[in-house]
């Protein structure tokens, strides 16, 4: 799979600071390019963890959406070209 937009620098940047208080040093998110499995992982952690304004400028709900929304795209994308989708 290729990789997917995760957000904004402020939004890479919120992101980051929630995956370093989770896991540590972890070096997933090193830019604003995440391969789908990462976004998986992300989305992950983001769903379980509290709202906070620092880790989630847009806002909690329309953070994990927005990145959902992608992954969405993205396997859509490679179904269309295996020809098996809707």
């Amino acid at each position: 799979m290729d990789a997917i937009r995760i957000g904004s620098e402020a939004v890479c940047d919120g992101l980051d600071q929630m995956l370093w208080a989770v896991l540590g040093e972890h070096g997933y998110l090193d830019g604003p390019w995440v391969d789908v499995s990462i976004a998986l992982l992300i989305c992950a952690i983001a769903r379980r963890v509290p709202d906070n304004v620092k880790w989630f400028p847009r806002g909690q709900s329309a953070t994990i959406q927005a990145i959902e929304n992608r992954i969405d795209q993205e396997i859509g994308s490679i179904l269309n070209c295996l020809g098996e989708s809707e």
